[in-house]
């Protein structure tokens, strides 16, 4: 589900997982205006841990 093309670039390997994720919401049938809202929200904090040199090896679910 990618809608912009420069994201992948600047998301690397966190596209598939926000991706991932908003493909999820949407079959949990979630209102495409709180979607959105997710996506941002997971988007920003792709970015910021991007800009903190945090990896994505170096996150858990724990």
């Amino acid at each position: 589900m990618i809608t912009n093309f420069s994201e992948v670039f600047r998301l690397g390997p966190f596209q598939h997982h926000v991706d991932s994720f908003v493909d999820y919401v949407r079959a949990k049938r979630y209102a495409p205006e709180s979607v959105a809202l997710k996506k941002s929200i997971i988007m920003a904090f792709a970015r910021w841990s991007q800009s903190q040199g945090v990896g994505i090896d170096n996150l858990s679910e724990d």
